[in-house]
């Protein structure tokens, strides 16, 4: 009997089992979504609202389906609907941070979940490497892969003993769409602080 519940407890295979997407509401992310940042109530994020929402803006070219150079409610929902059909619970991807276009070595680099998303997407942490190559990742058992869920996130750098300006941290106009189909995921992205 024992046997039987540690078979079933790992599964058939001995693997352990998938990985499954966050699961996120996406209608009411949608509706969170504009709430947060569509601050003239036109029922879209554009213009000056997208430099408040620097992950939307990140995310525009697969976000704007309708071409009208602005964000939906609609629209963050149909996103979050496509990371779900793709299956992907957590993937990997770099971040390079430059600091005046310089490498910067030894910085904490944070990927904050927008908070419309709820709070089932985790945040991810990395540090840098000598040549200012982050792998963020959020906390996992030993066993499990590292990585980040699919999703709209906010960046922020630090750096014990360096002052990097609070619009690169606490007031970060740094974000990305950690997603499978997101290019930029597979040539990584670089952000130049100055």
């Amino acid at each position: 009997a024992l046997a039987l519940i540690a078979l079933i407890s790992v599964g058939c295979s001995g693997k352990p089992s998938r990985i499954h997407p966050p699961s996120i509401n996406a209608s009411s992310a949608g509706s969170a979504a504009m709430e947060q940042y569509d601050l003239n109530g036109d029922g879209k994020v554009d213009g000056e609202e997208l430099e408040k929402a620097p992950s939307l803006k990140a995310g525009l070219s697969r976000l704007d389906t309708n071409g009208d150079g602005g964000v939906s409610a609609d629209e963050v929902a149909a996103r979050i609907v496509a990371w779900q059909d793709s299956k992907v619970g957590r993937m990997s991807g770099t971040l390079t941070i430059l600091a005046n276009g310089k490498p910067l070595e030894g910085a904490t680099v944070t990927l904050d979940p927008e908070e419309f998303l709820g709070d089932n997407v985790q945040s991810a942490t990395g540090t840098t490497d000598a040549g200012g190559v982050a792998m963020p990742t959020i906390e996992v058992a030993a066993e499990d892969p590292p990585g980040i869920a699919p999703g709209f996130y906010l960046v922020r750098v630090t750096k014990e003993g360096m002052n990097i300006p609070p619009m690169y941290n606490t007031e970060t106009i740094l974000g990305v769409e950690f997603a499978p189909d997101a290019l930029e995921m597979e040539e990584g992205i670089t952000f130049n602080l100055k």
